[in-house]
């Protein structure tokens, strides 16, 4: 078997001598399997494209490519996600080519899903091989916050829910009254809510519903009053 460039307890096809003429525009550089995905790696020869015939044709032969190596690894049992790495040399006069190169892991009427596609430029400060690592072996990572998370209750919500009611534009005048009153009574239930000297929660619960469902009450009847003229 050929010899693998890196990522050697993963690799499975090493590094190609040549590439065949079928498939001239890609050169194999490594497949490489673990228990997350099976990845090949391939390097681009830009100079044999020319115009854009030239250039559907080696999008058509990439995704025949990976269709083939998809297939062989279902014919030995292999059910894991394809990804496919290319390395693209940073050479002069081809920025428009790359970037389209670039487009087509996204061209879901291309690849339908059969794999994934990565473009790395060579020598970057994320490359290829770092993408392949990536994708075989992945880091965990313990999420930590940037900031100190301060808990907040519900009446530090309803506190700063009357701030935002105070410092109100015009569009939102009409709506600051009852949203003011709601607001009040809200502040109202949390103090409730606190108070040592009540019942059990569940009687607290009754009290703050019959609190809030009087208010929705009154308000129902004034705007009925309002819409028949009274």
């Amino acid at each position: 078997m050929s010899e693998c460039k890196g990522h050697g307890q993963f690799c499975i096809v090493g590094q190609e001598a040549a590439i065949p003429p079928s498939r001239r525009a890609w050169k194999r550089e490594g497949v490489y399997l673990s228990e997350i995905c099976l990845a090949v790696h391939l390097s681009a020869d830009l100079s044999c494209w020319e115009g854009p015939t030239c250039e559907e044709q080696h999008k058509q032969t990439l995704y025949g490519y990976l269709r083939r190596v998809q297939d062989s690894a279902l014919e030995r049992g292999l059910v894991c996600p394809l990804a496919c790495v290319l390395t693209l040399d940073p050479s002069e006069g081809r920025n428009a080519l790359r970037s389209r190169i670039d487009a087509w892991g996204a061209d879901q009427d291309w690849h339908r899903g059969s794999f994934t596609l990565y473009v790395e430029r060579r020598g970057g400060e994320y490359d290829a091989q770092s993408r392949i690592e990536d994708l075989l072996d992945p880091k965990h990572e313990r999420f930590k916050p940037e900031t100190d998370v301060t808990m907040r209750d519900a009446a530090a919500f309803a506190n700063e829910l009357g701030d935002r009611l105070e410092n109100a534009g015009p569009a939102e005048l009409a709506a600051r009254p009852p949203a003011g009153e709601l607001v009040e009574l809200c502040k109202a239930a949390f103090r409730l809510e606190k108070d040592a000297a009540l019942d059990a929660k569940q009687t607290q619960a009754q009290r703050i519903q019959s609190m809030l469902d009087d208010w929705c009450t009154r308000k129902l009847a004034a705007a009925n009053s309002l819409a028949s003229g009274g």
